[in-house]
């Protein structure tokens, strides 16, 4: 897994993204979020998003996180993932 992204979750937390890209022989990518509590620099928590879930974009609060994808006409689209 290669670390993809970063962003605060909330005063006290920090997300991190690790994600598995693609290749010949796993063609789909994977991704795996870890909420780190900024005073301490532990992990409190991971999340494995769904794998239709979209690119993650950023946390909406200390615990929803909105990803984005392509819906079914082919618009950009956001949704909402609450461990």
């Amino acid at each position: 897994m290669t670390l993809t992204g970063a962003s605060f979750a909330g005063a006290d937390r920090f997300l991190v993204e690790y994600s598995e890209l693609p290749t010949p022989q796993h063609p789909h990518a994977a991704s795996l979020l870890a909420l780190v509590d900024v005073n301490t620099g532990k992990v409190v928590e991971t999340l494995e998003p769904p794998p239709k879930a979209g690119i993650p974009a950023c946390a909406a609060s200390g615990n929803e996180f909105l990803f984005l994808r392509s819906g079914k006409s082919g618009q950009a689209q956001a949704i909402e993932l609450t461990p």
